[in-house]
């Protein structure tokens, strides 16, 4: 009986993924956990999902564990995503985006409800509105860094969640950040955006119990060395800029067929160094 290989991540991983610019095309191709698990002869489950954030990304996986037999998981894999992705949906009215749609549902960011997180005040002394109904956008720079502090700190302990988990059963882990783990953190920031994640980084309590041999591309900056797999496997060494041949187009920039193979073959090269 083979072994089964766990991935879970948001619409880089999705096995359903429809794209949203380009609605009659056909995206059933393998994904990269499926085409990861041929490679290394496992079964496959797949719990990725579109729009998916770090919360997601975890339960996902520690259910399915519950579900399964420790002696029958091969391999877990997650693919983190943006630290401000909040599982969390709203309905807006007569609101269009690029594509002219109306009323349909939205991800919200968790720095838009610092209200909802009720724990804050506690966590971090510095957010002294989180008892507010104050939106992210009407606060001043100084009061959005512990927010923002929060955010990124709140999904590394998810990764440091999975980690110890895995460790515990032992069972083999191999997770990274599939997109980039600060994006959308420069939003109506006057700190430069490099400055603020190597600040972020450097200050999170976690920084020196991620284990850099299953996390692929700690810390996920690159001045430390840390790197997200979207921006290594899809972006041209020599010219620095994306390569569209492996994007589903110049519009939606979600990897196509070639695309999945590509990350694929890179997480199956770093499995096995």
């Amino acid at each position: 009986m083979k072994k089964i290989l766990i991935a879970s991540g948001c619409s880089f991983t999705e096995k359903n993924f429809m794209s949203t610019f380009h609605p009659e095309m056909d995206c059933t191709w393998d994904k990269w956990p499926e085409l990861l698990a041929e490679k290394l002869d496992m079964d496959c489950i797949n719990l990725g999902s579109s729009g998916a954030g770090n919360e997601y990304i975890y339960n996902s996986i520690v259910q399915e564990f519950l579900k399964t037999k420790t002696n029958r998981i091969g391999l877990v894999m997650a693919g983190w995503t943006q630290a401000k992705r909040f599982g969390y949906r709203s309905r807006r009215p007569n609101l269009g985006d690029l594509h002219g749609r109306q009323n349909e549902d939205f991800m919200e960011n968790i720095s838009d409800y610092p209200a909802r997180d009720w724990s804050l005040s506690k966590l971090h002394p510095k957010i002294k509105f989180a008892r507010t109904y104050n939106r992210y956008s009407s606060l001043t720079n100084k009061e959005k860094m512990p927010i923002l502090e929060h955010v990124a700190h709140r999904s590394i302990g998810f990764i440091f969640n999975l980690q110890t988990l895995c460790s515990n059963y032992n069972i083999p882990l191999k997770h990274f950040a599939m997109l980039d783990f600060f994006g959308h953190f420069s939003e109506e920031q006057t700190v430069p955006i490099p400055l603020l994640e190597e600040k972020i980084i450097l200050n999170s309590p976690f920084l020196n119990f991620i284990d850099e041999k299953s996390f692929i591309g700690w810390p996920m900056i690159e001045k430390f060395g840390g790197y997200w797999v979207w921006d290594k496997v899809m972006t041209s060494e020599e010219h620095g800029k994306l390569v569209h041949a492996d994007t589903i187009s110049k519009q939606d920039l979600h990897p196509n067929q070639l695309g999945q193979q590509k990350i694929a073959d890179f997480l199956y090269k770093k499995i096995k160094e």
